[in-house]
């Protein structure tokens, strides 16, 4: 307490700093933000080859990355699959890493998991393209292709609510 009169200005140089470096954060986050890739990806259904962006191009979408080996994918599965039935203003892509038509197909009927939009990544090109160190990754992207979010490891439904909210409101 050497010199009292400093304080008063040091705190508001100091909150001023603190605001002014926060404020630069959120509008970097927001012009920063990662589209979703350009890749292509296989449809289960079909066996069509389609890019990535284009599928999700002018609507949310929640992109899970996941395999029928991945015991935290298994996991979450039920509950993807019950908010991609309810939730109709939100697309789900169902992205597998690295495993055949065939593996993922009998996974499905065998959990007996009634899935839309099931991809598959056979190259596993997506996850370093999405910066994901490993499974499951979801990632939640706006109309416009930019991420808003993402979640390394099983979601709960909490969590997904918060998320899909935050979606939602995402411009």
């Amino acid at each position: 307490a050497r010199a009292p009169w400093l304080r008063r200005p040091l705190a508001l140089a100091s909150a001023g700093g603190a605001l002014a470096w926060l404020g630069a954060i959120t509008l970097l986050g927001v012009h920063d933000a990662p589209p979703l890739p350009s890749l292509t990806v296989q449809e289960l259904a079909g066996a069509k080859p389609v890019d990535l962006a284009q599928v999700a191009r002018g609507q949310p979408v929640v992109v899970n990355l996941w395999a029928s080996w991945c015991g935290p994918c298994r996991q979450e599965m039920p509950l993807l699959a019950e908010t991609q039935r309810r939730e109709k203003a939100v697309r789900f892509l169902f992205v597998n890493q690295g495993e055949s038509a065939e593996v993922v197909r009998a996974y499905l009927g065998e959990q007996k998991l009634a899935l839309d939009d099931v991809l598959l990544n056979s190259g596993s090109r997506l996850a370093p393209a999405v910066g994901s160190r490993g499974l499951p990754t979801t990632l939640f992207y706006d109309a416009g292709g930019r991420r808003i979010d993402a979640h390394f490891g099983v979601l709960n439904e909490a969590a997904l609510e918060s998320r899909l909210r935050r979606l939602r409101t995402a411009r």
